[in-house]
């Protein structure tokens, strides 16, 4: 085997070969994927640091990625035993670490924290008495993870200082090949690739019960989604600050696999469960992305690593689908326009829009509807025709929506109407007197779910969901049933925003919110 010379063929090289071990049609295909991989990674590591700087970010072995990440997703890495992480310095745009530490070291080093003019890592050596860059992230990871100072303020502190951190994947051997689960047998695509079947029937179909996992799994896939994405420069909330409780891992089909993440209690949302997953084939992370979830509505995305591309996308799509479907008991996803195109070149170019629209979403706008039917019409009739740039960005002008039943008419209230409306309500009700509606809603709810909730969590829910139900919920029309799971739903998002998702989807809001 020889390296091409081009940066190009290089990379296209080694994206052919973690295909097949994504999606190996027998044993052997497998096993020649796994010696070229080998036989690839020696000759990438003596072509020297030339090639690897012209290949950053890419999770190729031995290169060395630079990003900025929460200091909580760092701090996971390093105590996972990750090495390679290190400060290589810091955008000019950040705040200087000292207007940030003074938050976080004694008083009495005022006089160091106010002096000098040195740069970002100068000052943090100085200050710290470390002279190893890798050892002085450590360092002010500890500090951070310390103090206990609001997790939300830590994350911004240590944001706006906006640190260049380097990960050097060669000195944990780590690379996108060997960054994988192994919780099961390899599926063979004997076959071919699956690109013909019935989206329909593929999300319809049950869903077999979460594993059960054990505290080593539920670390594995934590410190693996975590690597995947670092690899790249990418990171995700739920992925970053899943405390671990709040995940669940179910087998797919075909050797698909999925790992959902929901956020703690720091992070999470106030009225939606934000879902986060890492799509898994034969083990290999392939796609990343979530879900903002509303009772049985929800927002979704994905993103495909740019390897795996070319495999059962479609098919995928529809599997992740399906376990967002089951797990939360939806009726309806809809699909920001960013994600087809709407100021997104790349999704222009790929033509994004008519993968989702032959998976059956369909534009919410009308006017854009009929012209993608017309637009649809001519691409069926023509193999060779293809819509222009102008045209699939007027057509990325709306969001688009997928029913999953036909008989779904009245759709459950969007999060982000109720939140205005719950502002609404305050100034209307209360003359804007947040303290007044505060109280207001507490006795309310006090009285409405009287024996299902204490008031401790009650005052509690106040920061989630309590205030937008005791406001804008039509109480009359609630029944026992419906009380019980409204309270079931306030005391669960402080807790198990998963389960939270699940049981919200029972509470009938399209009807008690009028």
């Amino acid at each position: 085997m020889k390296l091409p010379r081009s940066r190009k063929a290089v990379l296209e090289m080694y994206h052919r070969n973690i295909f097949h071990l994504a999606y190996p049609r027998d044993r052997s295909e497998q096993l020649t994927a796994a010696r070229a991989l080998d036989e690839f990674r020696k000759l990438y590591l003596l072509a020297g640091e030339e090639l690897r700087e012209r290949m950053p970010a890419l999770g190729l072995p031995g290169t060395i990625a630079y990003g900025f990440f929460s200091w909580k997703v760092l701090h996971e890495l390093v105590r996972g035993g990750v090495h390679g992480l290190f400060i290589d310095g810091a955008d000019e745009e950040g705040v200087h670490p000292r207007e940030m530490l003074i938050h976080f070291l004694p008083a009495a080093e005022y006089e160091s924290l106010g002096s000098g003019d040195k740069d970002a890592v100068t000052f943090l050596k100085q200050i710290s008495g470390i002279s190893s860059d890798d050892l002085l992230l450590k360092w002010l990871l500890v500090l951070f993870s310390r103090s206990p100072m609001p997790a939300k303020i830590k994350d911004s502190l240590f944001d706006r200082m906006k640190l260049v951190i380097g990960f050097d994947a060669g000195k944990n051997n780590i690379s996108r090949e060997n960054v994988r689960l192994n919780f099961a047998p390899v599926y063979f695509h004997e076959d071919g690739l699956l690109k013909k079947f019935d989206p329909d029937k593929i999300i319809s179909a049950p869903l077999d019960p979460p594993w059960k996992l054990s505290p080593e799994m539920i670390k594995k896939i934590l410190k693996v989604s975590r690597l995947a994405l670092l690899m790249i420069c990418r990171e995700t909330d739920p992925i970053t600050y899943c405390n671990g409780k709040q995940i669940r891992f179910y087998s797919l089909d075909r050797g698909f696999s999925i790992a959902l993440f929901g956020l703690d209690q720091d992070h999470r949302l106030p009225l939606e469960s934000y879902v986060g997953y890492m799509m898994f084939k034969n083990g290999m992370p392939v796609s990343y992305g979530g879900s903002w979830i509303f009772g049985r509505r929800a927002l979704i995305g994905i993103n495909i690593f740019d390897a795996y591309r070319g495999g059962e996308s479609s098919y995928l799509f529809c599997q992740l689908m399906r376990a967002y479907a089951h797990c939360f008991q939806l009726d309806y996803f809809e699909v920001e326009p960013y994600q087809f195109g709407f100021n997104n070149p790349e999704g222009i170019k790929s033509g994004a829009f008519w993968f989702y629209y032959r998976l059956g979403y369909k534009t919410q706008d009308e006017k854009l509807r009929q012209l993608a039917a017309i637009e649809f019409s001519k691409i069926q009739k023509r193999r060779a025709y293809r819509s222009s740039e102008k045209t699939l960005k007027i057509l990325s002008g709306s969001y688009l929506e997928l029913k999953l039943h036909s008989q779904t008419q009245m759709l459950y209230p969007e999060a982000a109407v109720l939140s205005r409306r719950t502002t609404e309500a305050i100034q209307m009700q209360f003359g804007g007197d947040r303290e007044a509606a505060f109280s207001w809603a507490c006795n309310k709810l006090e009285n409405e779910l009287s024996g299902h909730l204490s008031y401790s969590q009650i005052r509690s829910s106040m920061h989630h969901l309590g205030l937008t139900f005791a406001l804008l919920l039509n109480w009359d029309r609630c029944t026992a049933q419906d009380k019980t799971r409204i309270a079931m739903v306030l005391e669960l998002k402080s807790s198990e925003d998963l389960r939270c998702g699940e049981v919200l989807a029972g509470v009938p809001l399209e009807n008690l919110i009028s």
